[in-house]
């Protein structure tokens, strides 16, 4: 193997450690790690012929998986961080390696890949953009696959909170029924998002709502990756459906919340959607309501294909208390295989309004998606 001598700035900035030594002496001990985890969920590394470091750094993964590579076996590689990505494209001629957007899409066909590698890549994201790269995961593996990632579990929340009454810029705590999400940005800059001056942590209840296209394998939490975080193999159905956003709006800037404006009159005018699928079945939508206050509502999904209602439901809201705009509840409804266009009717209905001024509130339908 060539000689490996990433600069020490980058070092300091993907593993806080400056030293190549111990980056070289790591690939060992992280080789074997993420093959005992694989073998654990029911896979072999040789299982996976196309593989992609998503948030490659400086290839240390890359690296420590080269030596063992089968000749049907290829590697690729992605950073949106620019410098670890050039050096990569200069210095790693085994894998293929790209400077990517924060944005997705990513620059692979849908179904590349049979393995993604995600270590410590969600622990840098903002909550919009948690949903927009599982779905872009999703998109680039094939039917099968495995995504293997890390994030920052339980244990670090505790942790999360300190820091966030103490030093930094901003915080944001999301609930989603019993999930919780945590976020910690150390600058409030737009342009730390996926990068290290972002920190975000998952519940394993969120964790299992932000990926809930996938299988969940297994979870190690506390596991032997990324100090400590939880470490998770799902794997992506065999019968390949994609994730079918809203038709309006994709790309990059793809819209991922509709709002709803709520009155003391009783209702709001429907939210309409709609959808091309292909066999899908199961519709979820993240709804959640401002501002605070004591007053029930509820929330009702109308699901239409032509001129036929096949499916609806109505979750009441947190009962008689609304606690603002970071409490997410979350709706999923089965329904029969679909093909064709439907649409989605996103209703809200206020039961009691004793302390809700006119015109004061309103409410955000999340992430909606089919599987």
């Amino acid at each position: 193997m060539a000689t490996i001598s990433p600069p020490r700035d980058l070092l300091q900035r993907i593993a806080n450690n400056p030293s190549v030594d111990d980056f070289v002496n790591s690939f060992g001990y992280l080789r074997d790690t993420i093959c005992r985890y694989l073998e654990e969920s029911g896979h072999k590394f040789q299982d996976f012929k196309s593989i992609l470091d998503f948030g490659c750094g400086v290839g240390r993964f890359l690296y420590a998986f080269q030596p063992q590579l089968t000749p049907d076996q290829k590697l690729w590689g992605c950073d949106v961080y620019q410098p670890c990505a050039k050096w990569c494209q200069e210095n790693i001629d085994f894998a293929q390696v790209a400077h990517t957007s924060i944005h997705p899409p990513l620059p692979y066909e849908a179904g590349k890949f049979d393995l993604v590698y995600a270590l410590s890549v969600y622990t840098h994201m903002h909550l919009e953009m948690q949903f927009k790269w599982a779905w872009e995961a999703h998109r680039v593996l094939k039917p099968g696959g495995v995504l293997f990632a890390t994030l920052h579990g339980p244990a670090f929340i505790p942790m999360f909170y300190e820091t966030f009454r103490s030093t930094v810029k901003e915080g944001e705590f999301h609930s989603f029924d019993d999930g919780l999400f945590a976020l910690l940005s150390f600058h409030g800059k737009e342009e730390d998002e996926g990068q290290v001056d972002v920190a975000a942590a998952h519940t394993p209840d969120f964790a299992r709502q932000q990926f809930s296209g996938f299988e969940l394998l297994k979870r190690f939490p506390e596991s032997q990756m990324a100090a400590g975080q939880d470490t998770y193999i799902f794997r992506k159905p065999e019968h390949g459906r994609s994730i079918e956003r809203p038709r309006e709006g994709k790309g990059a800037k793809e819209q991922c919340a509709w709002e709803q404006k709520l009155s003391a009159a009783g209702g709001s005018q429907a939210v309409e959607l709609t959808f091309d699928l292909a066999g899908h079945q199961n519709f979820r939508v993240y709804p959640c309501i401002e501002t605070v206050g004591l007053y029930s509502v509820f929330c009702e999904v109308e699901i239409i294909s032509g001129d036929t209602v096949i499916s609806s439901k109505s979750v009441p809201f947190n009962r008689t208390r609304v606690f603002g705009k970071t409490h997410h509840a979350v709706i999923h409804i089965d329904v029969p295989p679909q093909t064709g266009q439907v649409k989605v009717l996103l209703k809200t209905y206020i039961s009691y309004a004793g302390s809700l001024a006119k015109g004061n509130a309103k409410v955000t339908w999340n992430f909606p998606n089919w599987t």
